[in-house]
């Protein structure tokens, strides 16, 4: 890497006097040398990357077609080792340039990664001391690094002048780890964008990044979470990389690009871009074509598919994730895709119950819908009740799911974008309504969970639990917003609902003479299971929710006031909490109002204890509010 070490400075005038240059002072070396060493905010990733990258470096020079070697530390070896085979270094080349902070063979060689002459010296950041052996043309040498309490770094040869040896020249970085999973997690994201063949990590080959490529050199990727330039393998994270993307709908895809070593400057700790003006205009350039790549990469993935509606499909997909107008106008064999098609008709819901007005005129539907519409043709009353029945029925005759709206029209729709369901009302006659097996003297009555059942008047003559009459309408209404037969048999209710025409109630009655009807026996019901419950639960449910979650989390014990103690009591061990919420639940389904509180809601509470409805939430300490509490009650006892 060639470092930028040159800036264009602008000055102004022209001031004659002594210039004097800078430098350091070789009693400030220590401090100098100190603040290069802890130079990484990362020092974990700075030790992997660095040696990693080093070793790397020794291959490339050499054109060598072999991994560099990477062992994490485990429970069984406590060091992080990193291994090339390149070069190696002599003795006299450690002990008097890889010493030396800033000195670097690499600095003018652009297809190097390093340059600056700080990252041998890495693992300084990391630990105390690291060991370096090499071997270079038949002498080995061993070496211990480290650094005093005061910042200074050192050298120490273990056998001055080296020992002579058969091995194959290599350069080993051996760094004592603090943890054992220290760098597994940093080995997994560096190594991902590796070239393929150029590291193995524990002897095998590391998992490669699985971005989508939209170019050479250039992918995507939902799941990367940033954009990164990768220079030689290291990957830099882009601050704000949708700066360089004219389209902010792009802003969730992230690029991945891989440019050159020269082509992006990076910072002396190697860990972030250096935005200056090499590094802007690559990522104006990478952001440029990854928007023009990207856009192209889609629309190719929709012009590929086997069949419109795949295509369609996916031309949804992408326009649903890229908003603009990048897929507007776009033709799949020779057919515009749209949102939408013109449809003239009346539509309704399938599940609109019986007396529901809500037919509407439609003039066009959501092309990605169709599949929920049934479009009929030959019927004039599209909004009786009668036409309604009739729809359902036939689609149910015929097993046919996912429909929710019919669309009444003169002519079918025709799209290459969906399969519209056409039926004539014709088709829909053919299913005949059931048979309604009634014998005389049968009633319907309502089960458990809302099933209806036919019985003859000899069986209601013995049936156990009391009957209950209601109108088909009014249980229609009641049967979709719960299951109210087991709220009340919950409450101790043992009563049967017999589901029937109010016209036909009069004989009903006069063959069972002890019946109710719904309305009246659901208020009288609610009421006697409402006296049951203590009248300070009643004024406690009241209490605003706020009011409630504090008195929640006060401590009983510590409460002078007895009304509130009792109340904070009840709070805390409430039997009747089901009870009422199955009441409440109860009179909801039936529409039969009730009021929580005889006391006519929580204005008493707020009136006695203003200090527990001021409070929010969040900024409620509990033992302050007790002192106070107690203090209010106090004060109040003694006027």
């Amino acid at each position: 890497m060639q470092p930028t070490l040159t800036k264009q400075i602008t000055t102004e005038g022209h001031l004659s006097g002594k210039v004097t240059q800078m430098g350091v002072q070789a009693k400030d070396m220590a401090h100098v040398m100190h603040m290069l060493t802890n130079i990484y905010s990362d020092p974990i990733m700075a030790v992997l990357r660095e040696y990693s990258a080093n070793a790397r470096d020794e291959h490339t020079l050499l054109g060598l077609d072999r991994p560099i070697e990477v062992t994490l530390p485990n429970r069984f070896n406590s060091n992080l080792v990193v291994k090339d085979y390149g070069r190696g270094m002599s003795i006299d080349f450690v002990e008097q340039r890889y010493s030396q902070y800033g000195d670097s063979a690499k600095r003018d060689d652009p297809n190097q990664i390093g340059g600056y002459g700080i990252g041998g010296k890495s693992a300084l950041a990391y630990t105390d001391s690291f060991t370096l052996t090499t071997v270079k043309d038949g002498i080995k040498g061993v070496f211990v690094i480290s650094r005093d309490a005061g910042g200074t770094g050192s050298i120490k040869t273990i056998i001055p002048g080296g020992t002579l040896t058969s091995e194959e020249n290599y350069t080993e970085i051996k760094v004592p780890a603090k943890g054992e999973n220290d760098f597994t997690e940093k080995a997994k994201f560096l190594f991902k964008f590796w070239p393929e063949g150029s590291v193995i990590v524990n002897g095998e080959k590391p998992v490669r990044f699985s971005g989508q490529p939209v170019g050479d050199d250039l992918w995507y990727s939902r799941g990367a979470g940033q954009s990164y330039l990768v220079m030689g393998g290291i990957p830099y994270r882009v601050a704000n990389p949708s700066r360089f993307l004219t389209s902010h709908y792009l802003n969730n895809f992230h690029f991945i690009a891989n440019v050159g070593i020269e082509e992006a400057t990076v910072t002396p700790s190697r860990e972030d871009l250096e935005y200056d003006t090499i590094t802007m205009e690559t990522l104006r350039r990478v952001g440029s074509e990854f928007e023009k790549r990207f856009i192209a990469m889609a629309t190719k993935e929709i012009l590929d598919q086997p069949t419109h509606e795949t295509a369609f499909s996916k031309w949804r997909e992408w326009k649903g994730s890229i908003p603009g107008t990048s897929f507007d106008n776009l033709t799949y064999k020779g057919d515009l895709l749209v949102d939408s098609m013109p449809v003239e008709g009346v539509v309704w819901k399938r599940n609109a119950y019986r007396y529901e007005g809500n037919h509407h005129n439609i003039k066009n539907i959501n092309t990605s819908s169709l599949k929920n519409y049934a479009f009929i043709t030959g019927r004039e009353d599209v909004n009786s009740s009668y036409t309604k029945a009739r729809v359902r029925r036939y689609l149910e005759a015929k097993m046919i799911h996912g429909i929710t709206h019919a669309v009444f029209v003169d002519e079918f729709p025709t799209t290459v974008w969906g399969k519209p369901l056409n039926i004539t009302w014709s088709e829909i006659l053919t299913v005949k309504p059931p048979a309604i097996q009634r014998g005389a003297g049968t009633y319907a009555i309502i089960g458990d969970r809302g099933h209806v059942k036919e019985v003859t008047v000899d069986e209601l003559k013995d049936w156990d639990s009391k009957l209950i009459l209601i109108t088909p309408k009014r249980w229609r209404t009641i049967s979709h917003q719960g299951n109210l037969i087991q709220l009340l048999t919950t409450l101790g209710a043992d009563v049967t609902l017999v589901k029937l025409a109010e016209s036909r109630w009069p004989k009903f009655k006069r063959t069972f003479k002890d019946v109710d009807l719904f309305e009246t026996w659901i208020k009288d019901f609610l009421a006697v299971c409402m006296a049951e419950i203590p009248q300070t639960t009643w004024e406690l449910k009241s209490i605003g929710s706020t009011g409630r979650w504090i008195i929640n989390r006060l401590d009983v014990n510590k409460i002078d006031d007895p009304e509130l103690k009792k109340i904070v009591a009840i709070d805390k061990d409430d039997k009747h909490e089901a009870v009422i919420s199955n009441i409440v639940r109860a009179a909801s389904i039936s529409i039969v109002p009730v009021t929580l509180s005889k006391s006519g809601g929580d204005d008493w509470f707020a009136e006695k204890y203003p200090l527990i409805v001021s409070f929010s939430y969040y900024n409620v300490n509990m033992e302050e509010l007790t002192i106070y509490l107690n203090a209010a009650y106090a004060a109040r006892k003694d006027k």
